[in-house]
């Protein structure tokens, strides 16, 4: 499922484990509520002010960020991040990474 372009699937976890749902499998009218969740907290901005200092890590973070490297590897990406735009839509392309979302390499030409 799409929404603008964005293809995601719903990662779900109790703090043990991870488990991918593609949208597919929910029926239409639970599609379209996960499409408002995804397209407010996802693709509009966050109101207020951008943080100038970097946060401490919060419990929780390290899940999180695991959660987002299943997404990732489920989609068929590598699961880093790129260096330029903090995206993680990096494939592998030779023996480099090159970012689908902003074109930026590793270091090769």
């Amino acid at each position: 499922m799409s929404i603008q372009g964005l293809a995601y699937v719903l990662v779900v976890t109790d703090g043990m484990s991870l488990r991918t749902i593609h949208p597919a499998a929910l029926g239409e009218g639970d599609a379209r509520a996960v499409e408002d969740v995804v397209r407010r907290h996802v693709l509009e901005p966050a109101p207020g002010p951008i943080m100038s200092e970097p946060r401490q890590e919060m419990p929780g973070d390290r899940i999180r960020r695991a959660a987002l490297v299943e997404v990732a590897r489920a989609s068929g990406f590598t699961g880093d991040l790129c260096d330029r735009c903090g995206n993680m839509q990096m494939k592998r392309s030779g023996a480099c990474l090159t970012c689908q979302a902003c074109g930026a390499t590793t270091g090769c030409a």
